[in-house]
Formats: C-alpha cells, sequence, structure tokens
C-alpha cells in the first residue's frame, strides 16, 4: 500500500487563505469602476447582437459540417462493409464451384447449391459467367442463364466499366444499374457488385446487392442518431431532415411535421417556407434562410435563422437554426448579472469585510483540523504497511533492486528457496540467480517493461546458490517517488518448481509409450502434422493374440518391448522416428524418403526379426511381422493401415498402398469414401450434434442432455461416430470435429437450465488446444457449473495418476466429471476413487440382461451400493422399456437414459 499524499498541503491552504483577502478587496475596488462600465455596456448593446448573431451562424454552420462528416463517415464505413460482405460471398462462390467442378456434379446440384446462396430478402444473390460473357448461373433471374451479359451493356455505362474493369484486372468492384428480382425488368435500380475470375474453370464468379437495401438500415439509424443530438447552450439546437422535394423526414421537436412537404406549410408571416427553402439552395449547396417561427419555449412568433445543406449522396437536405429570442435572454442575462453587481449597497461592503473575517478564523482552525487528520491518516497506512509487509514476506519470495538492477533487500523466503545468505546478495546484481537457460531476450523485455513504469508478470527458471534451479513465478512492480520517478523495483513471487516439473513429466508420458519408451500414437499424429512428406510404416506383430494365449501377458509385453527395441536398434542410424501405435502394432516415420529404400528397410528388420525370434526368460519364440507402407499425404496413418489390412487379407509380408490400384480402391474405397464424406461435412457445415435427454427417476423430470455427435454427407444420409470415428482418429481430421461439436453444444444450452454432457476420449484430453478451447469458450458463454465431461474409451488410460491433475484443473473452473460405460473395459472401483468423478454409468451391456440375468442384477446392485457410499450418482444407459426402467429405479439408479426416455434428437425434448 503506498501513502497517500494530502489533497491539499498546508503550505497551499495558507496562500488560499492570503489568496482570498487580497481578491475581496479587489473585488471591493472593482465595484466601483463596473458602475462605469454599465453606461458603456447599453451603447455597445447593437454591436454585441452582430457579433451574437455572426457566432450563432458560425456555431450552426459547423454543427451542421460536423453532422454531414459523421454521415459521410458512417456511409463510406457502410460501403467498406458491403465490399467486404460481398468478396467474401463471391469467394464463398469460388470455392463452392470448385469443389462442384472437382467432383462432376450436375448442372443441377450446381444451381441449387449457388440458388440457396441468398440474402436482403433474396435481392441479393451471386452470379457465374464464362469468358465469352454466356451467364451459367443468374441467382436473380434464372431466364439469362444462357444470355451474354454484354447483352445488357447498351446505355449502361457503370456495368460496361465494370466489365472491362474485371477483364483488365481479374477481380473488380463497381456500381452498375440493373433489374430487381420479381420486378418489371425495364426498372433498373442501382447496386454494387464485386467480381473476380476463376481462371482455373474458365468462369468468372460475382456477388451483388442494391444499395437502396444497403443503406435503408443505415439512414433510419442516421435518422434516429439525429433526433437525439443536441447542441449549444443547454443543449438548445436540434436537427432536422427533409428530402431532396422538401419533405420533412425528421424534426425531433414538432414530430406532427413529419412526412409534411414544406411547400405545405407557412411561417407566421405567411412565407411558404418549401419556396423559401428551395429558392435559397436553386445555386447553392448550402445557404442560410429567415423565417419567423414559433420558438419551443415561446409564446410568440420569432424570428428564427437556419442553415440548410445538401447531403448529396442520399438526396437529403439537413438543417439546423437559432433563434433571436436567443440573442435577447443572452443579453437580458448579462444586464440582470450586471445590474445585480452595480447597484450593491454599499452596506455590504461591510458584510464582506466581516464574512472575510470570519472565514479567515475558520480556515486557521480548519488547517489545525486538517495537519492532526493527516498525522492520524499516516500512522494508520504505516501500520497498514507494515502487516501487508508481514503478509507479504511469509508468503512471497521478495526482493528489491536500485535502478541499476543491484539487490538492496531480499526477505527470509529468499533465502530459503535460493539457499544463498543475505550477506551473499546484498549489492549484487540480480544475475546472481540468473540460470543460463532463461533466454536473454526474457530479460531483455521485462527490463523494457519495468523501465517503462508498468508492472512485469512472468515465469523464470533461475539458479540455486548450489548449482540446482527452480522455477518462479514472478511479479516485479516500479516503485516511483511523488513526483512518479522510478526509484526502485520490488519483485514477489512464489516457487512453482513442482507444478512445472509435473506438467513437463505430464507431457511426456502422454507422448511416450510406458511399454516400450518409443513414442505414442499422439505423438505420431503430432509429427505427422509437421512433416512435410511423410513416408509411413506399420509393423504389426502376426498372430500376437496367439503369444498372449499361450505364453501369458507378462511375456506378451516382453515380446512387444524386445520387437520394439529391436525395430529401434535395427534402424535408429536412418533419420526415421519410431512408434507403438497400438497393442502390437509400431511405426516408422520418415520425411521425404525414398520410398524404395524405406520399403527395403522395413522388410530388412521383417527378415531380421523373424530370423531371430525373440528370446525372454530364456524362451525363444518365433515371431514374424507385417507391414503396410503408405506416403504424401497428411492422412498417411490411415492409409498405411489399409496397407497393413490388404497385407493380412492377401497373407503377404508388405504392401505399399497404391491410390491408383483399383482392386485395393474397391477393397478399401468405403474408408476413403467416409473420409470424403467427413471433410465434405465440415466443410458444408454438416457436423452437428443431437441430444438424448437423462431422467432423473425420484423427480420425474428430465434434467440433463448428453450432447452426440453425427454428421450428415452429402447425400443427406446421417453417420454415427460408428461409421467414422475410427478412420478419423488416423487422420488430422478427429480434433476437428470434437472442437465442433463443443461449439454447437455450448451455443444450444447457453441460455438453458439442464446440465450438458460432451464425450471426450483421452486423446481429447491430452490435446493442450482442445482443452484450452473447451474451458475458454465454456466460460465465455458462462455454462462451466452445467458442463459434465463424459470420459469414454477409458481403456486406452495409460498411467492413467497423471490424468488426475487435468480433471481437477476441470473440477476447479466447475466442471463435472462422468465415466462412460462403467462394468466394462478398463473399469474398477479403485479407478473411480482415484478420478473422483461426479457420475458413473452403467454399461448398456449389463443393463441389458437386468431382466434375465441374476449376476447383471448384482453388479447393478454392487455399482450403485459403491457410488452411494462414495457420494457419486448412477446413470443407467439403454433403458429401452418401461420394466427396465422399474428394475433401474428398484435398484436405486439415481438417472435412466435410454431410446425409452427419449431417442438422440437435433432438438430437446419436453
Amino acid at each position: 500500500m503506498i501513502n497517500r499524499k494530502p489533497k491539499v498541503s498546508v503550505p497551499t491552504l495558507n496562500m488560499l487563505n492570503v489568496l482570498f483577502i487580497s481578491v475581496s478587496f479587489i473585488c471591493l475596488i472593482s465595484y466601483f469602476i463596473f458602475y462605469e462600465a454599465e453606461k458603456e455596456f447599453e451603447a455597445r448593446a447593437e454591436n454585441i447582437r452582430e457579433r451574437f448573431i455572426a457566432t450563432q451562424k458560425a456555431n450552426i454552420k459547423t454543427e451542421i459540417r460536423s453532422a454531414a462528416a459523421k454521415i459521410e463517415i458512417m456511409r463510406l464505413m457502410r460501403q467498406e462493409a458491403i465490399k467486404d460482405f460481398l468478396k467474401n460471398r463471391a469467394e464463398n462462390t469460388e470455392e463452392i464451384l470448385k469443389n462442384l467442378y472437382a467432383v462432376d456434379a450436375p448442372a443441377s446440384l450446381i444451381t441449387q447449391t449457388l440458388d440457396s446462396i441468398k440474402w436482403d430478402s433474396g435481392t441479393g444473390y451471386c452470379f457465374v459467367f464464362d469468358r465469352s460473357g454466356r451467364f451459367i448461373f443468374h441467382g436473380g433471374n434464372k431466364a439469362l442463364t444462357g444470355t451474354k451479359i454484354q447483352d445488357a451493356v447498351e446505355g449502361n455505362g457503370g456495368l460496361e466499366k465494370f466489365l472491362t474493369d474485371l477483364r483488365e484486372k481479374n477481380e473488380t468492384f463497381g456500381s452498375y444499374d440493373w433489374s430487381k428480382p420479381f420486378s418489371d425488368q425495364n426498372d433498373l435500380y442501382p447496386k454494387i457488385a464485386f467480381a473476380k475470375a476463376v481462371p482455373e474453370l474458365g468462369l468468372f464468379v460475382a456477388a451483388a446487392s442494391y444499395t437502396e437495401y444497403q443503406d435503408a438500415g443505415l439512414k433510419k439509424y442516421i435518422l434516429e442518431l439525429l433526433r437525439e443530438e443536441r447542441f449549444g447552450y443547454n443543449d438548445y439546437g436540434y436537427f432536422f431532415i427533409m428530402d431532396e422535394n422538401y419533405r420533412i423526414l425528421m424534426h425531433p421537436v414538432m414530430k406532427e411535421l413529419e412526412n409534411r412537404s414544406t411547400f405545405d406549410i407557412a411561417d407566421t408571416s405567411g412565407k411558404n417556407l418549401g419556396g423559401l427553402f428551395s429558392s435559397a439552395l436553386k445555386t447553392e449547396s448550402s445557404a442560410y434562410v429567415s423565417y419567423r417561427w414559433e420558438a419551443p419555449k415561446g409564446k410568440e412568433p420569432e424570428e428564427k435563422i437556419t442553415f440548410i445543406a445538401k447531403i448529396p449522396d442520399w438526396n437529403w437536405i439537413l438543417a439546423t437554426g437559432f433563434y433571436s429570442s436567443d440573442f435577447n435572454s443572452y443579453l437580458d442575462r448579462e444586464r440582470s448579472e450586471l445590474k445585480g453587481i452595480f447597484y450593491n449597497d454599499i452596506i455590504r461592503i461591510a458584510a464582506v469585510l466581516g464574512i472575510i473575517i470570519l472565514i479567515t478564523a475558520l480556515i486557521s482552525i480548519y488547517i489545525n483540523i486538517y495537519i492532526r487528520k493527516i498525522e492520524r491518516s499516516r500512522l494508520r497506512e504505516m501500520n497498514m504497511l507494515e502487516q501487508y509487509k508481514l503478509v507479504l514476506d511469509a508468503s512471497s519470495i521478495v526482493s528489491k533492486t536500485d535502478l541499476q538492477g543491484r539487490i538492496n533487500y531480499v526477505n527470509d523466503k529468499f533465502c530459503s528457496t535460493t539457499l544463498y545468505a543475505k550477506e551473499d546478495v546484498m549489492g549484487k546484481s540480480h544475475n546472481v540467480e540468473r540460470h543460463p537457460a532463461t533466454p536473454r531476450e526474457t530479460f531483455r523485455k521485462m527490463w523494457e517493461t519495468i523501465s517503462s513504469g508498468k508492472v512485469w508478470h512472468g515465469v523464470l527458471k533461475n539458479k540455486k546458490a548450489d548449482g540446482t534451479s527452480y522455477y518462479k513465478s514472478a511479479t516485479i512492480v516500479p516503485l516511483k517517488d511523488e513526483n512518479g520517478s522510478i526509484i526502485e523495483y520490488i519483485s514477489s513471487g512464489h516457487d512453482i518448481t513442482e507444478l512445472m516439473e509435473n506438467r513437463d513429466k505430464l507431457e511426456n508420458i502422454f507422448n511416450t509409450d510406458v511399454l516400450t519408451s518409443l513414442g505414442s500414437r499422439m505423438k505420431l499424429l503430432a509429427d505427422i502434422e509437421k512433416t512435410a512428406v511423410p513416408v509411413l510404416g506399420l509393423l504389426d506383430i502376426d498372430r500376437f493374440s496367439a503369444i498372449n494365449d499361450h505364453y501369458g501377458n507378462k511375456t506378451g509385453d516382453a515380446v512387444i518391448r524386445e520387437v520394439g527395441s529391436g525395430i529401434f536398434r535395427r534402424l535408429s542410424r536412418k533419420p526415421y522416428s519410431f512408434y507403438r501405435v497400438n497393442a502390437d502394432t509400431f511405426a516408422v516415420l520418415a520425411d521425404g524418403t525414398d520410398i524404395e529404400r524405406f520399403m527395403n528397410d522395413i522388410r530388412d528388420v521383417q527378415y531380421s526379426i523373424a530370423s531371430t525370434g525373440v528370446k525372454t526368460d530364456g524362451e525363444e519364440i518365433p515371431v514374424t511381422l507385417r507391414s503396410g507402407i503408405a506416403q504424401g499425404s497428411k492422412d498417411v496413418l490411415a492409409y498405411a493401415d489399409m496397407a497393413l489390412n490388404n497385407a493380412k487379407v492377401k497373407n503377404t509380408d508388405f504392401f505399399i498402398y497404391d491410390p491408383a490400384d483399383s482392386q485395393m480402391a474397391a477393397s478399401y474405397g468405403k474408408d476413403i469414401a467416409v473420409l470424403k464424406s467427413i471433410y465434405a461435412a465440415i466443410r458444408n457445415d454438416g457436423v452437428f450434434p443431437v441430444f438424448q435427454p437423462i431422467y432423473n427417476i425420484a423427480s420425474g423430470r428430465i434434467e440433463k442432455y448428453e450432447c452426440l455427435m453425427r454428421a450428415e454427407d452429402e447425400n443427406g444420409r446421417i453417420l454415427t461416430p460408428g461409421d467414422f470415428m475410427d478412420i478419423s482418429k488416423k487422420t488430422r481430421i478427429y480434433p476437428r470435429l470434437t472442437l465442433i461439436i463443443i461449439e454447437k453444444s455450448v451455443q444450444k444450452f447457453k441460455n438453458l437450465p439442464h446440465e450438458f454432457s460432451i464425450n471426450l476420449t483421452i486423446e481429447d484430453l491430452m490435446n493442450d488446444e482442445t482443452m484450452e478451447y473447451l474451458l475458454t469458450y465454456a466460460k465465455s458463454h458462462d455454462v462451466l457449473n452445467r458442463l459434465v465431461i463424459e470420459i469414454v474409451e477409458t481403456e486406452e488410460l495409460q498411467a492413467f495418476e497423471e490424468v488426475l491433475t487435468l480433471l481437477k484443473e476441470l473440477k476447479n473452473q466447475g466442471v463435472k466429471i462422468a465415466i462412460d460405460d462403467f462394468g466394462s473395459g478398463y473399469s474398477n472401483f479403485e479407478y473411480l476413487i482415484k478420478l473422483n468423478a461426479d457420475y458413473v454409468k452403467i454399461d448398456a451391456g449389463i443393463m441389458r440382461h437386468v431382466l434375465e440375468d441374476e449376476r447383471a442384477t448384482e453388479i447393478v446392485r454392487s455399482i450403485v451400493t459403491f457410488a452411494r457410499q462414495t457420494g457419486l450418482k448412477t446413470i443407467a444407459e439403454f433403458i429401452s422399456s418401461e420394466e427396465l426402467l422399474k428394475a433401474a429405479a428398484s435398484l436405486g439408479v439415481d438417472y435412466a437414459q435410454g431410446y425409452h426416455i427419449g431417442r438422440p434428437e437435433k432438438e430437446l425434448i419436453d
């Protein structure tokens, strides 16, 4: 806390006292001087009037020009926004055309797709024509298809210039006249358009809007804006607006005049206002007009001087004015004030002197009281500062330096953390604890920040006295003197070494396969994204399940370790990276290597391991490998997997994926088609969530929903995750699917009271981008306390202890955790306790047998009992009948979900 200076210093108060007495005597002398000035005031009144009118004229002219400039700026901004909008529409149309032409879409589909791109109540549209000018498509008039745009050029200079610029520059903005959809084709209306060439298709695409639709909203907004605009003394001035025919569009004071022609209105002397206005603007763009009019607050008509100016782009006339009574009021006010000064009785002088003496005494008393108050305040502040210092010293690492960075103070926590004694660091530079691993750029930016008077926050890796390192989350604040000059820097922070080390450990665990120490599948997907020309080989152990069954899981794990080690040893001198992507499947990744050389290296590994087998626990186990190889695509993992499956089907040692292989295309055409469908669904906004209700058995109400992913292909067929999830996870497309479902689910429930759950895999949880987006987006829409993360595919958890860090962060933010399909796969009660879940979902495979299998009933009963003892809520899946619902209720299940409650739908059910 910083001591606050008194608002008024003691010397200042004394100076004010002296000044007050001096001014008082000056006022007495001035009293008599101003008496003579009264006479001159009357003589100068007419001159003042002339200057007043000139000033007021200049003022209203300035106000009109300011308002006109504001209108022009808003009009130009709107015009630029329209240009950006039209350019975006044209580029979207270009992208759609390219995609449709790429798949040889029929003309009807192209027309149907382009016809759906409309705006401005259907009057904004796109059109396409070829190099000869022949319309391929016209969104405003389908009858123009096949005709040439040049046919409309005659007499239409704007269109002719638009087409000329387009052919010269390959893209342009322009304005021209054109008929409206659904109107007489002979009536032309101004419009603005953007067009660009699409050389690879030999076409031009364009988007256009009619200016009246674009201007209408802005005009309405400006009319309402100027209706509220006021200026001048007491906000007395206002604007009114007329059209080119002198019809009043807006009058904020006399709304009854709106929509009336000024040619039908006369002033109090009989002059026609429309005639006055039109005559004044006959040859000029602006003019002053004088007429008699009743002031808003007056009772009698009086002279009014109005300044009118044309707004040519909209055919408006903007006007404002002032009344002669404004001057009379001003003059009367001045005269009254002077008389009050000039004709005060001399007795007032004595009274003033008495008041001055009394005030002087009161000020002296106030000074003494104020000084004592300042002293007490400073004592309180010093006491609080001391307490703050005690708290800061006890909880934070604190140090201070001078302007050169030399240490002049450290607290005990600094010494206990860094292992430096105070005498070892006092007077030395803070470089004494600088760690060489911290970039110099970090310190440069830090000094730039604090030397400019700003506060710096950041994380520093520092060196202790014994040479070991620690991480500190630091805040450095410049300390300033009473003039605002920096005199010292104070740093406070916390030791976050454990947090940083845990973060690095967690990242390493999920990028490394625990069993083989090779890269994980998530690491492989990330590395493929960073590889320019990926070449990938998958090696799979033949009949590994038989090895597991015969020798046991322990030996099976040893075989996997030895095979992974063998692959690494034999190829480690090559510029390759190595991974374990499945239970018995390994991957070798190269960047742009020769495919023949890569294939030979993979086959050498296969031959070498097949020749030697694997020795474990003194026993030699024969092992053979099959391989699948693919190259040149970010979806290379999916294609290598297809090649590996093809090798298994054909019973060959290896297979190279070849997109030109018709037989392979036939075998894996479905996977490729699914990939294309999902890409198209993302492109066409065809990925969406459906919502299945979750029923509270006790209250009898639907309280929650599960958000499930769906995708619509180009034929309108709805795909479920079972159709595309496996192949998607082998490509870069999967994280995008998750982000879409997060966004659309949050949007659905942001204004609803229900809890809603989103399914996430372990891969999602470990994707930094996905989790950062989830927390940021959910927090920005205030749904964190209603969001449930449903963890699926829990059998993929390896070293799930480290996942607790992530789940704790989620729960600290208010998010709830649910475990899906409990009772199947990698499910046990210890696992539930460690994950600290809020909900456990009983696997559908158990619930469907509850009515006929007593063992299933006992499993459910044990899960419910455990959940109640540990504070979890249970959700039974696959509730497909009333009988199953009653059985779940009798077993004590809290919630029910299934087709009997409601199917997954796009809209929520009541």
